[in-house]
């Protein structure tokens, strides 16, 4: 009966952290480049039963199982759908690359794209305040932006002249485990010896499309439909320490 408990409560666990996933999931379904996270079980290494040292023997090929564990993992290759808003500091990348940012600390993030933004400074940055890895400076006497597909950017000038002030790389990444998921379709770079830094249409990293923002590759059907499995599992391993629970009480109510 013991067992009983050891097994449903790994079970709880492990839904409520699927659960977790999946709520995350619907709270980014509008977030620009979100990419999903899909939720994965993996077993847990088995143990073998001790040897009773008793007239029977253990037969050693039997295991026991040690439970399940879930793993999420993102799907940042899956694009998502590419929706024209005709704002110039909208962007978005066709294939797999990244934009790279810089956090305050120095740390490396990486987006998709989505609603750039001009900081008090004149630097292009990302919708959360982080600064374009490329430093791209705009005059403040800028009246239009022009972002073309190779990530050149230029800035049209009062007087009508344009004038180039920056040039925005892409990057790929190596695996998938190098990077960490955040808010915000954000992802922090975890190794950054795994990142291949090139130019926009070169090596399967994309261009870069002014004017349209990738939507989230979230699909809301298929999410709630995953909650409502996760949900009928967290419940049947709730039934089961239930159903151990009553166990117990009846062996402790037993009299001679």
């Amino acid at each position: 009966m013991a067992q009983a408990f050891d097994i449903s409560g790994v079970g709880l666990v492990n839904q409520q952290r699927a659960m977790d996933a999946l709520a995350h999931n619907v709270a980014n379904l509008n977030t620009p480049g979100f990419k999903r996270v899909e939720v994965r079980y993996t077993d847990i290494l088995t143990r073998v039963p001790v040897e009773s040292g008793g007239p029977f023997s253990v037969d050693r090929s039997i295991v026991e199982g040690a439970g399940v564990r879930t793993q999420t993992v993102s799907t940042v290759n899956e694009p998502g759908e590419y929706r024209a808003t005709g704002h110039e500091l909208d962007i978005a990348i066709d294939g797999e690359g990244f934009i790279e940012l810089m956090g305050p600390s120095g740390e490396i993030f990486l987006t998709r794209g989505g609603r750039l933004k001009v900081n008090d400074y004149g630097q292009l940055t990302d919708q959360n305040g982080l600064v374009l890895r490329a430093n791209v400076s705009v005059p403040f006497e800028a009246e239009a932006l022009i972002i073309n597909r190779e990530g050149l950017v230029q800035a049209q000038l009062n007087e009508g002249d344009i004038h180039d002030i920056g040039e925005i790389s892409l990057v790929k990444i190596a695996s998938e485990e190098a990077v960490e998921v955040m808010d915000g379709g954000l992802y922090r770079v975890l190794k950054p010896t795994s990142l291949r830094t090139m130019a926009p249409g070169q090596d399967g990293g994309g261009t870069l499309m002014q004017g349209i923002v990738e939507q989230s590759n979230v699909d809301l059907n298929d999410e709630m439909v995953q909650m409502m499995i996760v949900q009928r599992a967290y419940s049947a391993n709730a039934q089961m320490v239930q159903a151990a629970d009553r166990l117990y009480e009846l062996a402790n109510n037993l009299r001679r």
